[in-house]
């Protein structure tokens, strides 16, 4: 007498328990793993100014009077907090003009209103223009009528068109803010012409 013997079906031998063990792994560490790195996007990736920008095209002008600032940001609504700016980089699409771009931390008075758009400096519109360099400080939120936001200050040093696209703001948000940082990309149009 003789007795074949075949080798079980591997595939078919699994317990449903097993299946569905195999199914599970899988999802549930994808469930452990998304939230921490959703999480960490979140607080690398701060968005307070994403949403933000203006466009303007100022008209040609002599050369020396040819200077051009700009709201790059505007105050916010909600509630009002400090950020602490590590730095902010100002990116030109065209310089013919070679012009030197100054962003810098407008705080204003309650109820002054926003620059938009001026030649030359902000003057009145700001009671106080700070420099954007690594520790720059700004109050953020509290209303149209309370907050610092910040402007670009583009001069030309020679004839030429510049035209400011984009502004990279590196910071960190304070205590209130959970110590988020990182860099909110602003994206603009503001060109000046000088003759």
């Amino acid at each position: 007498m003789s007795t074949t013997t075949t080798a079980p079906d591997v595939a078919g031998a699994r317990s449903p328990r097993r299946r569905l063990v195999t199914m599970l792994v899988p999802m549930l560490l994808v469930a452990a793993v998304a939230p921490g790195v959703v999480g960490f996007r979140w607080w690398t990736h701060p968005d307070l100014f994403a949403d933000q920008g203006s466009s303007l095209r100022a008209a040609p002008a002599p050369l020396g009077r040819s200077t051009l600032s700009a709201a790059v940001t505007f105050p916010r609504r909600g509630e009002s907090g400090t950020i602490t700016f590590r730095s902010a980089t100002a990116h030109l699409a065209e310089d013919t003009a070679a012009a030197d771009v100054s962003l810098a931390v407008c705080h204003r008075d309650a109820g002054q209103d926003p620059v938009g758009g001026v030649r030359g400096e902000p003057g009145p519109a700001c009671r106080e223009l700070t420099p954007i360099v690594d520790g720059t400080r700004m109050t953020v939120g509290g209303g149209p009528e309370r907050g610092d936001y910040v402007v670009a200050v583009i001069t030309p040093t020679r004839p030429g068109t510049s035209r400011l696209t984009r502004v990279d703001l590196d910071y960190t948000l304070g205590r209130a803010g959970w110590w988020r940082h990182g860099t909110d990309t602003v994206r603009l149009d503001l060109t000046v012409r000088a003759r």
